[in-house]
């Protein structure tokens, strides 16, 4: 029992902390006087019983500090036996030390000799060491002299084999990579266009693509992909990107896929500002235009381009990512990777045709790239 517990049974039973049992017991003799049920027999039952309650805890209160008590005078008692019993084993202890300290005095005269013999039995034993090892060293030496010798015969044979495996085809697969940008450059023939020879409907040749021209102004052609430049997904990071500034594929056509072209093809390709819809409807609705203020070399095209331009992507079937994306996130499920949110693209195949959405995660779709090209 704590302090506080010990103190609080003090103050139910009415008597101060450092009562002796004597007075506890009075105290619970005057309590059962003053609070006993057959002492309050004129008062009301509510009374009563409320005093009668108070008579419980004070009794309880008594037994618990009788129990404290008992156990506190039992404490006392084991720690003067446990005081007696630790006095008689020092006295114990103290004879013993006195015999271990004359044990000890004997077996120091007999270790010192001991210890003389054994000193001049290491210094023996030390010398004899000194010499093997001043021996080994002599003929470490000798040995890792030869092993330098064969290492260095080793690395003269590997760096021969590795000029003649490595080095030389690499110095030609360069030599040959060098004198093809050098050739794209300086002797590739970049057609040349102007209005009289262009003209909507054709098919011309730009770079390593063979493109089909949509339509032709004062100074400049729109021209379209005639084949896909291959299947990727509209984007790849696994956010709910569905418009074309921030997508991936947007980001690969005017980086890895403008490269492709040489500098002078890069010149004739106009920076365009495409239009991007304003606000996107699940029900195809034609929505609001707005010009995009980022310029980009390369773009695909959107639903009512394709509309506009009557263009017909392919014979075969197939799907054709548009630019035009979903401004309201439309979501479409999780794949696991996280959220899939809708993009439009044109679908065509033997049940149907027709524009639709689909997971910007999608990697099965085709990208026909479209571009200005400056007469």
């Amino acid at each position: 029992m704590n302090e506080s517990e010990y103190k609080k049974h003090c103050n139910d039973l009415g008597v101060s902390p450092d009562a002796s049992l004597a007075e506890m017991k009075a105290a619970r003799k005057v309590n059962n006087i003053k609070w006993h049920p057959d002492k309050n027999i004129d008062r009301s039952k509510e009374e009563r019983d409320k005093r009668e309650n108070q008579l419980k805890i004070a009794n309880n209160a008594f037994d618990e500090l009788v129990a404290e008590l008992e156990r506190r005078a039992e404490q006392e008692r084991l720690k003067q036996e446990w005081a007696r019993k630790e006095k008689e084993q020092r006295e114990r202890d103290a004879a013993a030390e006195r015999a271990r300290w004359a044990a000890e005095q004997r077996a120091r005269a007999t270790e010192t000799a001991r210890q003389a013999e054994r000193e001049w039995r290491a210094e023996q034993a030390r010398r004899e060491r000194e010499r093997q090892e001043a021996e080994q060293r002599e003929r470490d030496e000798v040995a890792a002299k030869k092993a330098k010798e064969v290492a260095k015969l080793k690395r003269a044979k590997f760096i021969k084999r590795f000029v003649i495996s490595v080095a030389i085809p690499a110095l030609v697969l360069l030599t040959a990579v060098i004198s093809f940008f050098i050739y794209q450059e300086c002797f590739h023939q970049v057609p040349t266009f102007d209005n009289a020879n262009l003209a909507v409907g054709d098919t011309v040749k730009f770079g390593y693509y063979t493109w089909d021209v949509l339509e032709v102004e004062k100074n400049k052609a729109l021209l379209l992909a005639s084949e896909s430049v291959g299947k990727r997904s509209y984007d790849t990071t696994k956010l709910d990107v569905t418009s074309w500034k921030f997508c991936t594929l947007q980001k690969w056509l005017n980086s890895v896929f403008l490269v492709r072209f040489n500098n002078k093809e890069r010149e004739m390709i106009i920076q365009t500002k495409v239009e991007r819809p304003l606000k996107r409807i699940i029900d195809f609705d034609s929505p609001p235009w707005v010009e995009d203020t980022y310029y980009y070399s390369f773009f695909i095209l959107s639903y009512n381009e394709m509309e506009m331009y009557n263009v017909s992507f392919m014979e075969q079937d197939g799907n054709i990512w548009l630019r035009t994306g979903n401004e309201d996130n439309i979501y479409t499920g999780n794949t696991g990777n996280g959220l899939n949110y809708a993009v439009e693209f044109y679908c065509k195949n033997n049940s149907e045709e027709g524009r639709k959405y689909n997971s910007n995660f999608n990697d099965k779709f085709e990208v026909y790239p479209a571009f200005w090209l400056q007469l």
